[in-house]
This record gives C-alpha cells, sequence and structure tokens, in this order.
C-alpha cells in the first residue's frame, strides 16, 4: 500500500486575519518562539496529527527546532530553508569563508 501523506500549512500566531479552522483565535501578543512552540502540539492535535514532518521557513525554523527538542515524539523529520536560528553574523562569515576555502564550492567570483 502506498504511503498516505498530507500536507498542512500552519500559519505563525498573529498571521491569520480570523479565527484558526479549529474555531481557536489567535493567541494575544507578544508572539515569541516559546509562545509558537507551546501552540503547536493543540495545532497538531485539532488536525489529529500525532507525528509529522515539518518544513520550516526562517522563524518557522527555529520553531520547528525548539518543538523538537520540546517534543521529540511529534517530530519526525525537519527540512530547513534558511533558518532563523541566532546565530551571529560574524560566525556565519566564518563559516562561508571556511566552505568555500575548502574547494567543495566553486569560487563565486
Amino acid at each position: 500500500m502506498a504511503a498516505r501523506r498530507r500536507d498542512v500549512l500552519v500559519r505563525l500566531l498573529g498571521h491569520r486575519a480570523g479565527p484558526a479552522r479549529d474555531g481557536r483565535s489567535d493567541q494575544a501578543p507578544p508572539w515569541n518562539t516559546e509562545a509558537h512552540v507551546t501552540n503547536m502540539p493543540a495545532v497538531l492535535d485539532a488536525r489529529n496529527l500525532d507525528r509529522v514532518e515539518l518544513l520550516a521557513h526562517s522563524f518557522g525554523g527555529l520553531i520547528a527546532l525548539r518543538l523538537a527538542h520540546a517534543a521529540p515524539e511529534r517530530v519526525g523529520r525537519i527540512v530547513l530553508l534558511d533558518p532563523s536560528v541566532g546565530l551571529p553574523a560574524g560566525r556565519m562569515q566564518d563559516q562561508v569563508r571556511q566552505s568555500l576555502s575548502s574547494g567543495f564550492f566553486a569560487d563565486p567570483e
């Protein structure tokens, strides 16, 4: 039997125009990382999702990583696209330089 997959778009708190499909309205600000992570199990439960694979972009990447840490039984795999994980810019520049000097990547110039 073929594997069954259901794609679900989860909008971050404060990013929808009205009540969620499950009838709940957005949580009042602040919409910080902790609030998003705390809210996610309820969102998954409302959709009858026990364990999920996540595709996350930007701030969603940080939320996905924190959710995997807080509730590892709920998260299978994670794909991160340009995640905002709070690494210092200088450290990122050093990592890019090191990667480019390794010869693995073509020189952009």
